[in-house]
């Protein structure tokens, strides 16, 4: 990975593993496609072809997760999809509720908007997560266990 004129001056086939990377990963977007499709239900340029929801998405769950770590990617995976899942409901429909319960139309108007407004839940996640856990929720896993579960010395 480091050095690929090392590795072909010890005798390992380089152009094999380039091409099996290639063909792994080939494998897996294909798989990561496929359910993608099966979640929209139908396939469609603008759905196929539109960058920015898909991409950010993507980025975001390395950064979050942790770069350069293997179980980064899944637990960014499942924060950045909780957070999407917490906007979309609407938090589980407590703005709606509330602003049924109080008759307030503010509320209400923050209910139908919050809906959408997941991008801005990804950006304050992400800031908060650079700032404060810069090497992703893995990378900085010891740092947020002391932080919640701070044990007191024994004298």
């Amino acid at each position: 990975r480091e050095d690929q004129d090392a590795a072909e001056s010890l005798g390992i086939n380089t152009h094999y593993y380039k091409m099996l990377s290639l063909a792994i990963a080939a494998f897996w977007t294909g798989v990561a496609g496929s359910l993608y499709m099966n979640y929209m239900g139908f396939i469609d340029p603008d759905v196929v072809f539109s960058l920015h929801d898909i991409s950010i998405m993507a980025i975001l769950v390395g950064i979050v997760g942790g770069v350069g770590t293997i179980h980064g990617p899944a637990v960014g995976a499942f924060v950045m999809v909780t957070v999407q899942e917490l906007f979309r409901s609407g938090f589980f429909g407590l703005f709606k509720f509330l602003a049924k319960a109080t008759g307030s139309s503010t509320i209400g108007r923050i209910a139908e908007t919050i809906t959408g407004a997941h991008i801005l839940g990804f950006g304050i996640l992400v800031v908060v997560v650079i700032l404060v856990l810069p090497n992703g929720i893995v990378g900085d896993w010891p740092k947020i266990r002391n932080a919640f579960f701070r044990t007191k010395p024994a004298t």
